[in-house]
């Protein structure tokens, strides 16, 4: 897999990769609390498994992805790993009548692979200053790519895949990307509680989305 990454607005994003099926409008899209991730709001002092808890229970509680539903996985390998692969993403989403409640990562069934991360600039793989490598070279910076490198690989290598939606939370911050054989699209960063309803949009698509729109092949 081809590991070329390129930036592109999220408006752009959602229309390409995230487009409104025929009939649907996106005024049509449910009513969303604007303090729906207020709990996160103090994001600089929790540690990343109260950030991870917090924002999964915000998306579920209130129903933000219809039909679907996050799930964490960051104790436990699945117990079917494939090969020596023993990786444990925090979170991932499934269809709401599939998801696990053993707190394994379930590979094979996953629909959107969802990393945590708690220091917002040095666990940020991608750098959207003006000017910088997208891909930076900061010794931590790679190490988080190279960790959701090999997630999506892994997802590819066992499931019959043609893209793989992920979602990247760095503390308040937020990025959507797309992986597919050729490299990766990632949105700019944005900070979801200061933008509630841009993430609730972006959710409320995720769950319109056919498989083969997911990358199911």
């Amino acid at each position: 897999m081809a590991h070329k990454a390129v930036r592109i607005e999220v408006a752009e994003f959602l229309d390409t990769f995230f487009p409104l099926p025929e009939g649907v409008t996106a005024d049509q899209h449910p009513q969303w609390a604007e303090d729906v991730f207020d709990e996160l709001a103090e994001g600089e002092v929790l540690t990343e498994q109260e950030i991870q808890r917090r924002f999964v229970e915000a998306v579920n509680d209130n129903d933000l992805i219809p039909g679907l539903k996050m799930s964490t996985s960051s104790e436990k390998p699945d117990i079917t790993e494939m090969g020596n692969f023993k990786q444990k993403p925090d979170a991932a989403i499934f269809k709401a009548d599939s998801v696990p409640t053993d707190g394994r990562p379930h590979w094979a069934d996953q629909l959107i692979t969802v990393e945590f991360k708690r220091n917002t600039t040095s666990q940020d793989p991608f750098d959207d200053r003006k000017g910088a490598e997208l891909e930076s070279d900061a010794a931590t910076r790679k190490e988080v790519r190279g960790q959701l490198i090999d997630y999506s690989e892994l997802v590819f290598r066992i499931q019959h895949r043609t893209a793989l939606f992920m979602i990247l939370v760095i503390n308040r911050n937020i990025r959507v990307l797309r992986w597919d054989r050729s490299g990766t699209v990632v949105t700019p960063a944005f900070d979801y509680v200061a933008k509630p309803e841009l993430l609730c949009e972006i959710l409320w698509r995720m769950s319109l989305l056919s498989d083969e729109q997911l990358g199911i092949d």
